[in-house]
């Protein structure tokens, strides 16, 4: 199974780049107050893998977040990159199956992030390795639910970066959805 190198989002055809950062950027935007932009200049993670465009996220805990929650959440925002692609291309009722492909198959740059979260950092704070599958485990099924709870946000998202090649923190909380 082959993914298209271009989604159509509201008429619009996109490189999935814009939308696999727009889903980073709405769920770390959505679950958080950390500051979060975008840029369509390729550049290096900090694992050393080039990316062709970057979602630029400050992650800090919350004042009283537990640790847990804190890197439940930044996990999920990685997550949420394919989940967001996943959701353009097929049916809602298969997108799951067909992130969790592109996060096997396809996706290069977003998995060592999760690694170096789970191996490096959390064992710092004391998170063993079962515990940390099991944030891990949560932060997919976070990032499932915030991707589809937020399909018009990304969209909106994805075509603005699209058409400026860089959204600021306001830019991108201007277009998240609002429930009136």
């Amino acid at each position: 199974m082959t993914s298209p190198k271009e989604i159509v989002v509201n008429a619009v055809s996109l490189p999935r780049k814009y939308i696999h950062e727009a889903g980073h950027a709405v769920t770390a935007a959505t679950l958080s107050t950390n500051h979060v932009s975008l840029c369509d200049q390729p550049d290096f993670t900090d694992e050393g893998i080039q990316a062709d465009a970057m979602c630029i996220i400050d992650p800090a805990q919350g004042e009283h977040e537990p640790i847990q929650l804190y890197f439940e959440r930044r996990i999920a925002a990685i997550y949420a990159g394919v989940f967001a692609e996943a959701l353009f291309e097929v049916a809602n009722e298969t997108f799951e199956a067909y992130a969790r492909y592109l996060w096997e198959n396809v996706d290069k740059t977003d998995g060592p992030v999760v690694e170096r979260i789970s191996i490096c950092e959390m064992p710092e704070h004391r998170i063993h390795a079962e515990d940390a599958l099991a944030i891990r485990g949560k932060a997919w099924n976070r990032a499932r639910q915030t991707i589809a709870d937020n399909k018009e946000s990304i969209a909106r998202v994805a075509i603005a970066f699209h058409e400026s090649g860089r959204l600021t923190d306001s830019d991108i909380r201007a277009l998240l959805t609002t429930s009136t």
